[in-house]
């Protein structure tokens, strides 16, 4: 603003449903030439709560080995969270771990803040979100704000991504074969082989501006879009 120092507070970093005060901040009168920077990072402590949550961002979702590729897999990396199956197992449902002792189904997702929760029986989700398509998975433990109902045991938010100013997009693939693995110690013994098995996810991801007569070439742009997509296949013997 023309007739004040120019005032910066950078990597304040604020996560879904986050109430983080960063200081007081004051632009004070000064020359056109003079300009304060603040760089450091402020102390990310959640001075307006006691609740007590935990936070994973998009480029750890996606660097972070979750088998099957299940976004509930993450869960499990939080404190006081557990699964309700077999080791390794992958986790394809809200209702597959505990919080701090409770129920499967006491637990809560919302996704962009909107339920996305059975609510027959409480026992799991609706609809399954895209590891690629999550900006943040926050997991939230204990000491709940009233904002949080409807359940005791964890409360999920996902925060999906949202296009930009400019076009991005991805692909991936992720591949397993029965024939990548070393066969185990006991069919080696037995002089059998395991079955056959093989599994394919691919998909991609697609973000930009939305075109909008007269603004698309211009900085006025505020209409964004982002879009999603994964496919699975999978080769899984028959139990005989």
């Amino acid at each position: 603003v023309e007739g004040f120092k120019t005032l910066e507070r950078t990597n304040v970093v604020v996560n879904a449903n986050d109430k983080l005060f960063a200081g007081v901040l004051t632009m004070e009168v000064g020359d056109m030439t003079e300009e304060v920077s603040v760089t450091t990072r402020v102390s990310e402590v959640q001075a307006a709560s006691g609740e007590r949550g935990f936070t994973l961002e998009s480029q750890a979702l996606q660097n972070i080995a979750a088998n099957g590729r299940m976004l509930f897999n993450f869960a499990t990396l939080v404190p006081g969270a557990l699964s309700q199956d077999a080791a390794g197992a992958e986790l394809g449902q809200v209702s597959a771990f505990t919080v701090n002792g409770q129920r499967p189904n006491s637990n809560n997702i919302t996704i962009d803040g909107v339920a996305n929760i059975d609510t027959g029986d409480n026992g799991g989700n609706m609809a399954t979100t895209n590891i690629d398509a999550v900006a943040e998975f926050k997991v939230l433990t204990n000491a709940y704000q009233a904002e949080y109902g409807s359940a005791v045991g964890g409360q999920l938010q996902v925060v999906t991504k949202s296009g930009t100013q400019e076009f991005h997009g991805s692909g991936y693939w992720y591949g397993r074969r029965s024939g990548w693995d070393a066969e185990t110690w006991i069919n080696h013994r037995l002089g059998i082989t395991s079955p056959k098995t093989s599994r394919d996810d691919g998909g991609y991801t697609l973000g930009g501006p939305a075109y909008i007569p007269g603004t698309f070439n211009t900085d006025k742009r505020k209409l964004f879009f982002f879009f999603s997509q994964e496919h699975q296949r999978r080769t899984t013997p028959v139990n005989e």
